[in-house]
C-alpha cells in the first residue's frame, strides 16, 4: 500500500472517531457507538493498535450511558490490557477507575 493511502486510512478512522467523540457528548449513543466500531475496523485493518486503545476506551461510555454495561465493561478491559501493553499507565490507571465505578 503507497504511503499515502495509508495516511487517508488513518484520517479515514479519525474522522469516525471523531464523529463518535461529537455523537457521545451530543447525547447521539447509538451513532456514537457505530462511529467508533467503524474507527476501530480501520484501526485493527491497519494494525494501529495506539489507537485502537484509545476508541475502546471512548466506545465503553456510550455503551455505559445507555446502560450497556457488559459491552462497556469488554471494551473497557480490551482497552486497558492494550494500555498496559503499551506502558500507558496514567490512561491504564484512569480506565480502571471507570471499570471499578462500573462494577460499583
Amino acid at each position: 500500500m503507497a504511503l499515502i493511502e495509508r495516511s487517508d486510512l488513518t484520517r479515514e478512522a479519525c474522522t469516525w472517531d471523531s464523529l463518535g467523540y461529537i455523537d457521545y457528548h451530543t447525547g447521539h449513543h447509538e451513532h456514537a457507538i457505530r462511529h467508533y466500531r467503524q474507527a476501530l475496523a480501520v484501526y485493527r485493518d491497519h494494525g494501529h493498535a495506539y489507537h485502537v486503545a484509545g476508541s475502546l476506551d471512548r466506545l465503553g461510555h456510550p455503551h455505559a450511558a445507555l446502560g450497556q454495561h457488559d459491552q462497556a465493561r469488554a471494551v473497557w478491559r480490551e482497552a486497558l490490557k492494550l494500555y498496559q501493553d503499551q506502558h500507558r499507565d496514567t490512561d491504564a490507571a484512569r480506565l480502571q477507575r471507570e471499570l471499578d465505578d462500573l462494577t460499583n
